[in-house]
């Protein structure tokens, strides 16, 4: 099956449709992340330069499709033990967008379904799916707890709920 094509509504604001992408592409495409850190395998910090990489920051949506907002991360090699790492980067480990859209997708999150975060990057003109916001709300749920003023959804349901939906079955049944 093949996704629907994903367009800017009409209902949304000129200013979201073209501004909010236009600032994100000025800001981050092609910024160099250069910053020297110490090894993440052995510590040390007699480290070299190896190469820079191009890694996706976010999609943005315009008129004639979607555009790539890449950013430039320069890797660097230990001399202790050999291995080969990224500098310092504005990505969250597992996470295939820049921080700041994470950081988006969570505080909409924190009070929106999946499906609406969805629509509401949508209007802004970012490219996120609702799978990929669901999956950063799982990965950083522990973390949102330290920070007041973010609800976090559990999993479990509490056992009012089940016995509603207990009840609600039998009824059905019957």
């Amino acid at each position: 099956m093949v996704p629907k094509r994903k367009v800017l509504p009409r209902s949304s604001p000129e200013i979201l449709k073209k501004f909010i992408p236009q600032v994100i592409e000025m800001k981050y495409q092609g910024m160099p992340y250069d910053e020297m850190m110490p090894c993440p395998d052995c510590g040390s910090e007699d480290i070299a330069r190896h190469d820079t990489v191009e890694r996706l920051f976010c999609m943005t949506i315009a008129e004639d499709g979607f555009r790539q907002v890449r950013v430039r991360v320069k890797r660097f090699r230990c001399k202790g033990c050999g291995h080969i790492f990224d500098g310092k980067k504005p990505f969250y480990d597992g996470c295939a967008y820049g921080a700041p859209i994470v950081d988006l997708c969570l505080a909409l999150a924190a009070s929106n379904p999946y499906h609406r975060v969805e629509s509401i990057l949508l209007n802004y003109g970012i490219q996120v799916d609702r799978d990929t916001v669901r999956l950063y709300s799982i990965l950083f749920r522990e973390g949102a707890k330290e920070y007041p003023g973010i609800p976090v959804m559990t999993m479990r349901a509490s056992a009012s709920t089940c016995s509603r939906y207990s009840s609600a079955s039998m009824m059905s049944k019957s």
